[in-house]
Parts: C-alpha cells; sequence; structure tokens
C-alpha cells in the first residue's frame, strides 16, 4: 500500500505540497512498473515494428471507443457503490437492433434512436427494480442480463 501521509495534515486539510511533488512521489513509488512498461514498448517496437503505424493506432482505438465509452457509465456506477452486470448484453442487443434496423431500413438516424432508446429503457427497468422494488442490483442486473441472453 503506498503511503499517502504526506498528502494530508493531522487536522485533515490537504498539505501545502505543490500537485508535482505528489505526482513526483507516486512514480519513484511504482518505477517498477514504469521500468517494465517502458521494457514492453521496446519490446514491441523491435518484435512487430508496424504495431505503432498511423493506420494501426487508429483500428486500435476505434476498437477501444465502444468499451471506452462503457467504462466511463460504469465508472459512475461503481463509485456510488453500485453494479450493472447487464452491460455487456445491452450492448450487444443494442448492436443487434441498431445493425437489422439499418440492414431493412438503411435510415442511420432511426437505428441510432432506437438502439439508443432500447438501452435508455432498459436501464430505466433497472432503475425501477432497484430504486422502487428495491431489488438487490446484483440480482437485478444479473436478472436482465439473463433475459436479453435469452436463458
Amino acid at each position: 500500500m503506498t503511503d499517502l501521509s504526506h498528502l494530508s495534515r493531522t487536522d485533515g486539510a490537504l498539505s501545502e505540497a505543490p500537485v508535482g511533488a505528489a505526482f513526483v512521489q507516486a512514480i519513484r513509488d511504482h518505477k517498477v512498473i514504469l521500468v517494465l512498461l517502458v521494457a514492453l514498448l521496446i519490446i514491441t517496437v523491435i518484435w512487430a515494428p508496424g504495431f505503432f503505424g498511423a493506420q494501426n493506432l487508429i483500428n486500435v482505438a476505434r476498437q477501444a471507443a465502444i468499451t471506452g465509452v462503457v467504462a466511463v457509465g460504469m465508472t459512475f456506477v461503481i463509485l456510488t457503490a453500485g453494479i450493472d452486470l447487464s452491460v455487456g448484453s445491452t450492448l450487444a442487443l443494442c448492436g443487434i437492433v441498431f445493425a437489422l434496423l439499418i440492414k431493412t431500413n438503411g435510415a442511420v438516424s432511426i437505428a441510432i434512436a432506437a438502439a439508443a432508446s432500447l438501452g435508455v429503457l432498459i436501464g430505466i427497468f433497472n432503475g425501477i427494480g432497484v430504486t422502487f422494488l428495491a431489488i438487490q442490483p446484483f440480482i437485478m442486473t444479473l436478472a436482465t442480463m439473463a433475459v436479453i441472453n435469452g436463458k
């Protein structure tokens, strides 16, 4: 565990140490991890030099974008001591609805609206179960995941 005593005084207020000093201390505490990261990057450059090409980095960013958006939303859920197990299934179902509507209808705006609305409705369903019916979030979202998966 990292010692964070230098960040606070005995009265609970933040210390007068500059923010940069805390950052430097954090780097010193985790220097082994940073060295391993740099070594891994060097090995990657030697072993697969095309990995850091512009087109590959664009592809990696494109593929990680959906996961990043979901992770931002889940961050707020976890920060409020909640849990949502149905996120992956909801995302998959909304993606299927979007793809089917694009294939049959061809209107991107309608497909986006329908997929987003479905996701919102599933979220409202989970919220009603947790808030008004007092079902534990773990159980509610596990059940929602099972229903969406068809199990």
